[in-house]
Order: structure tokens, then C-alpha cells, then sequence
């Protein structure tokens, strides 16, 4: 799943608050995207945050026609809800909750602006 590269520093931000960070942000989406130009581009595709979170029933059915998978009555059914929470939630999602750190995001934002733009080629492609 690809999220904005805002909303993914906003959320690196968190979990290094909380003492949860392994590697920048820009060098995790850096070898996704290294290893994701390696394959095939027709053995993956990209889920957008903001997408998933507007239409989680579409995006899965997407994936299921991706998958040469049935998209069921039952995930039908489930999809068609509300997204739960996870147990790990700390704000209920929000394509642009990253705006609450906007300022701080905003300097460091410049910093993985060719990662950013390679996850945008990646998502249109």
C-alpha cells in the first residue's frame, strides 16, 4: 500500500516518538521501490491509502481481479462497512491527518522528494 509521502513521514514521526522507527522513511520506500522494479510490473500492483480509504470495497475488488480471485459474497459484505480500527490505532484514519504536523513534516518533506516522486510514477504507472 502506497500512502502519501506525508502521511508516511507523519506516521514514521509517531512511531520514532515512540521509540518504534527502524530505518527513514525514504530509505524503506527507496528499496521497496528498488525491489518493486525488479518484477514484473504485471505480477504487482499499488494500493493507495487515500484510494483504500475512499472506496476500501472497490480497491478490494481491484485486488481480487488482480488475484484472479473471487470477490465473494461474504468480503462483499464485509468490505461494505466501515473499516474497524486496528487495536494499535492511534487516530482514526484521515487522508490528510499528516496536516496536524504540517510545519515539521514540511522540512524534512524536501528530503525524500525523488522517493516521493518515484512512488508517484509507481502508483500512475
Amino acid at each position: 500500500m502506497v500512502a502519501s509521502p506525508a502521511a508516511g513521514l507523519a506516521g514514521a514521526r509517531r512511531k520514532a516518538d515512540r521509540g518504534n522507527s527502524s530505518l527513514p522513511v525514504g530509505t524503506t520506500n527507496g528499496v521497496i521501490m528498488e525491489d518493486l522494479s525488479a518484477i514484473p510490473k504485471d505480477d504487482w500492483c499499488v494500493v493507495s491509502y487515500e484510494s483504500f480509504l475512499g472506496d476500501p470495497a472497490g480497491e478490494i475488488k481491484r485486488l481480487c481481479e488482480f488475484m484472479d480471485i473471487q470477490f465473494a459474497p461474504r468480503l462483499r459484505e464485509v468490505t461494505s462497512r466501515p473499516l474497524r480500527l486496528s487495536r494499535h490505532t492511534l487516530e482514526p484514519p484521515d487522508p490528510d491527518k499528516w496536516r496536524n504536523n504540517e510545519a515539521e513534516l514540511s522540512r524534512v518533506l524536501l528530503d525524500i522528494e525523488a522517493v516521493a516522486e518515484r512512488i508517484r510514477a509507481f502508483s500512475e504507472a
